[in-house]
C-alpha cells in the first residue's frame, strides 16, 4: 500500500504499483485521474471498480485538492522498507541520475542557489519541492551560455527611406504619388528561430509551474512576439532546432545544446494539472527507462580509455531483402581495434539469472552476432554497493562472453567484468 509522508496531502507510490480510490484522502483526486487517460498510467478493472497501475515514468504528479502523488523507481522498494529514509535516499539519486543525463557540472545537483548540500537532512519531504526548484536552477546556469541565434527574415516594406532593393513593379503601383516614399524588399534579422522558439516555450512551461515566482531569469525583450508552440509540435521543433544547430559555428553548437536539450526534457514531460479547486500543482515527470539508458551511457563512457571509440543508440544493419533494410540500434557499443563490446541496458530488477527475460536474452545474442562482438553485457539496476558482474554460461560453447552486469544507483558504480581484453579504465 502507498505510504503518506509527513509532508501533507502527498501520497509515495512506487513503479508498476496499483493504486485504488481507497489510497487517497481525497476520492476526487483518482477520478481525477482516471479522466486524464495519461500514457504513463494502465486501468485495470478488478471485483467491479477501477485501479491505476503506474507505469514506467517517474516524478510528482498534482492532483485536483492540492495534493501531490509522488512516484519513486521500483528498485528503491525492492529493498523492503517504505520508510522515510528510504525516500531520501531515492531522491537523492535520483537527482544525482538526473545531474548525469542532463551532462551538467557536479556542483549544479549539489548547490543549488543557497549553496547548500543536498543530504538526507536537507533534501525536502516532496520531491517537486526540489525538482521544481533544480529545474529552474538549471535552466538559469544553462541559460547564461546561451547564445541566441538568428535569422535572416524576408519582408516587404513601404517606408520613407531605401534600405533594401526596389520592387519596381509595386513602387509604382502604390507610391506614384509618394515620390517621398520606397516599396523595398528587406532582409533583417530576426530572433524568430526554431532553437529560441523551444527555449522560450520551455520557459513559459517553468514560469506556469512556479505560478510567477521570481525563479528564472528575464528573456529577451526582442522575444516577446515570439509564438507560443503547441505540444504536438514540440518534436519538430526539436528537429528543426537541430538542424539549425548543425549550420551554426561550434562555439554557439556546444554552448547552446545542453540548454536546448534539456528544454526538449522539460517539454517532453506529459503536460497535466489540477482542474478544480483554488491550487493548481505541476506535474513533473520522466521516463526512467530512457532516463537510466542515458545515466549508464554518461558514466560508460566517462570510463573508456581514450583509444576506444563509443556509440550510443547507433543503427546496423541486421537484415535486408529487395526491397527494405531491417536495423538493430544497441544501447551501447564499444570499439578498440577489433575488440567490440555491445551492451544493452534494461531498468529492470535482475538480482539472478532466473529474473531476466528471455527475450532481452534473445536480442543482446543478436546484437552480438551483427557485430561480431566479443563481449554482450546486459546491465541491469541494483542498490547493493558490492555487487559485481556473473557470467551468463550457456549448454553450449558459443561466443560472446555474456555479462550480467550490476549498476548501482547509489554511487554509480558500473561493476565491469573482470576481463584484461575490456576496454575501460
Amino acid at each position: 500500500m502507498p505510504m503518506l509522508s509527513p509532508a501533507p496531502r502527498t501520497v509515495v507510490c512506487f513503479e508498476h504499483q496499483v493504486l485504488t480510490r481507497a489510497d487517497f484522502a481525497d476520492g476526487r483526486d483518482f477520478d481525477w485521474l482516471l479522466e486524464q487517460s495519461l500514457q504513463t498510467f494502465g486501468l485495470v478493472r478488478k471485483n467491479g471498480a477501477w485501479q491505476i497501475k503506474i507505469g514506467a515514468y517517474l516524478g510528482v504528479i498534482g492532483l485536483p485538492s492540492g495534493a501531490m502523488l509522488e512516484i519513486l523507481p521500483k528498485i528503491a522498494r525492492t529493498s523492503g522498507a517504505n520508510s522515510l529514509a528510504t525516500a531520501h535516499q531515492t531522491r537523492q539519486w535520483l537527482a544525482n541520475m538526473l545531474a548525469r543525463v542532463w551532462d551538467l557540472p557536479g556542483k549544479s545537483l549539489t548547490t543549488l542557489a543557497t549553496q547548500q548540500p543536498l543530504t538526507p537532512s536537507t533534501l525536502p519531504d516532496r520531491l517537486d519541492a526540489w525538482l521544481l526548484v533544480w529545474w529552474c536552477h538549471v535552466f538559469t546556469q544553462l541559460w547564461q551560455r546561451y547564445m541566441p541565434n538568428q535569422r535572416y527574415q524576408a519582408h516587404a516594406d513601404n517606408a520613407n527611406a531605401l534600405q533594401g532593393k526596389l520592387l519596381l513593379r509595386e513602387q509604382l503601383r502604390h507610391n506614384a504619388h509618394q515620390p517621398t516614399r520606397f516599396y523595398q524588399h528587406i532582409d533583417q534579422h530576426s530572433a524568430d528561430t526554431a532553437c529560441n522558439r523551444l527555449v522560450k516555450t520551455a520557459y513559459q512551461r517553468l514560469q506556469g509551474m512556479t505560478r510567477g515566482a521570481n525563479q528564472l531569469p528575464a528573456l529577451p525583450f526582442a522575444w516577446r512576439d515570439l509564438p507560443m508552440v503547441r505540444a504536438t509540435q514540440y518534436d519538430a521543433l526539436w528537429q528543426r532546432a537541430e538542424q539549425e544547430l548543425a549550420i551554426l559555428p561550434a562555439a554557439v553548437v556546444h554552448a547552446n545544446t545542453r540548454l536546448l536539450r534539456f528544454c526538449h526534457d522539460v517539454l517532453s514531460t506529459p503536460p497535466t494539472g489540477a482542474s478544480y479547486g483554488e491550487a493548481w500543482q505541476p506535474t513533473l515527470l520522466f521516463n526512467m527507462n530512457t532516463a537510466f539508458e542515458r545515466w549508464v551511457s554518461r558514466v560508460l563512457t566517462a570510463k573508456v580509455t581514450a583509444n576506444a571509440v563509443v556509440d550510443i543508440q547507433k543503427s546496423y544493419d541486421f537484415a535486408h531483402d529487395d526491397q527494405s533494410t531491417l536495423n538493430i540500434r544497441p544501447d551501447v557499443v564499444i570499439r578498440q581495434g577489433d575488440v567490440v563490446i555491445v551492451l544493452d541496458i534494461k531498468w529492470k530488477v535482475a538480482q539472478t539469472l532466473a529474473d531476466i527475460d528471455a527475450q532481452d536474452l534473445y536480442q543482446i545474442l543478436a546484437y552480438a552476432e551483427t557485430l561480431t562482438a566479443r563481449q554482450a553485457w546486459l546491465v541491469y539496476p541494483t542498490l547493493d554497493t558490492q555487487a559485481v558482474a556473473k557470467q551468463i554460461t550457456f549448454n553450449q560453447a558459443r561466443s560472446p562472453t555474456l555479462w550480467r552486469v550490476p549498476f548501482c544507483v547509489l554511487n554509480e558504480n558500473l561493476a565491469i567484468p573482470p576481463d584484461d581484453a575490456l576496454l575501460c579504465c
